[in-house]
């Protein structure tokens, strides 16, 4: 049980830097909500399903 939680742990640390890596890269006049839109569109066309989840997921608690 405990390294199922520790799993847990780790995958949602994970998810959030790597939203806020992918947002790193946007302007700096931009507030949260355009980082995290400027970062999903920057990922359009590619394959990466982690980055996309991340970004959602940051979109979902920031944003709305």
């Amino acid at each position: 049980m405990k390294k199922i939680s520790i799993g847990v742990a780790v995958f949602c640390i994970w998810i959030f830097a790597n939203g806020f890596w992918e947002m790193a890269g946007a302007p700096d006049h931009y507030t949260s909500c355009q980082s995290i839109d400027w970062a999903q569109e920057q990922n359009k066309g590619k394959f990466r399903p982690d980055e996309a989840m991340s970004l959602w997921i940051l979109k979902s608690i920031k944003c709305e």
